[in-house]
């Protein structure tokens, strides 16, 4: 199951569709690792991501074959402990960010003070919003519309923690799928030494 989950959740972040990135047995052509190697920071447990998410960038095609494999284990060494997932956890979201279009960009203070008064202030309109709307009495079928839009319907309580962690998961979605399309459409290879300046053509 974790495996699963985790599988996914790369395939989310970076796009690759591959069953298992953390098998033990891969195989690279030597220009592959010429090209990849240099870029890479991760030498812990997501080793395997980096590696790939760098091939996958400089356009190099990634295929999965069926391989049998008997293992011979014994106790519990090689297993995966609560250390080692939340180390994995960390060693994914290091690679994501200097994989980003952020560290891309490499915005200045200035910049960043303005992207967090835009964020500042598309939360004060939206309070503004509601408060505007809260003396507003609705008639007739405009305000069984807005009953069930604004899950009215709903205890209070947990209407309001519902649209909070809806609103936290839209702007998380909306941020990752962004951060993609901002870097099929502007990145480039010969941009700096870090996994964001790499992408295929």
């Amino acid at each position: 199951m974790m495996s699963n989950v985790y599988r996914r959740s790369v395939a989310f972040l970076f796009g690759l569709a591959i069953t298992d990135t953390q098998t033990g047995i891969k195989l690279f052509k030597r220009e592959v690792l010429e090209a990849t190697v240099p870029r890479l920071k991760i030498s812990r447990f997501a080793f395997d991501i980096e590696l790939l998410v760098a091939a996958s960038r400089f356009g190099f095609t990634i295929v999965e074959y069926p391989v049998r494999i008997a293992y011979s284990r014994t106790g519990s060494l090689g297993r995966m402990n609560t250390r080692n997932i939340f180390g994995a956890f960390i060693d994914t979201l290091s690679i994501y960010s200097r994989a980003s279009f952020w560290r891309w960009l490499e915005p200045g203070l200035g910049m960043r003070i303005w992207m967090l008064l835009f964020i500042v202030g598309i939360f004060l309109f939206g309070v503004g919003v509601g408060k505007l709307l809260t003396p507003v009495i609705l008639q007739g079928p405009v305000k069984q519309i807005f009953h069930f839009i604004a899950l009215q319907f709903l205890p209070t309580n947990f209407r309001d923690w519902l649209l909070l962690g809806g609103g936290l998961a839209l702007i998380i979605l909306s941020s990752i799928q962004l951060n993609k399309k901002l870097l099929e459409a502007f990145v480039r290879r010969d941009r700096g030494d870090d996994l964001a300046g790499i992408f295929r053509k």
